[in-house]
Formats: structure tokens, C-alpha cells, sequence
């Protein structure tokens, strides 16, 4: 996944701009990273990169994914 998330630092932030750029984010993904955030101490870019090495999070053409089956984050 190659895009630019470093430069936010908050979920709807990232989330706005994300879809402003015409992909589809879900609510899961939103919901994954702020448990990910809150449970682990990460900021947003952690929570991000936490999420994408353990495939929970996908990108096919222009729509995000979140992984949520057999969810340690919980």
C-alpha cells in the first residue's frame, strides 16, 4: 500500500482525505484503528502500519478493507 499516511494524525483526518480522493473507507477500518490506537498506545501511522502487517487492512483499486475476523484488538 503506498500511500501517504504519515502526514495525519488523526482518524477522521485521514479518513476525510481518503475519501475526498474518491476510495471507499469503511467504518471497520476507522473502528479497527482507533481500538488499535487505544489498546496498544499507538498513533494513528502505528495503529496504520500495526494493522496493514497483520493483513487487516486491504486495498483493492480504490476501496479499503478491514479484516476483523479472529480480532486479537478486542
Amino acid at each position: 500500500m503506498d500511500m501517504e499516511i504519515t502526514k495525519y494524525e488523526l482518524i477522521s483526518d485521514w479518513r476525510d482525505a481518503t475519501k475526498a480522493q474518491g476510495y471507499f473507507v469503511p467504518f471497520q477500518l476507522c473502528n479497527g484503528l482507533a481500538i488499535a490506537m487505544k489498546k496498544h498506545d499507538l498513533s494513528f501511522v502505528e495503529a496504520f502500519e500495526y494493522l496493514t502487517k497483520r493483513n487487516k487492512i486491504f486495498l483493492d483499486n480504490l476501496e479499503f478493507s478491514y479484516d476483523g475476523s479472529g480480532d486479537e484488538l478486542k
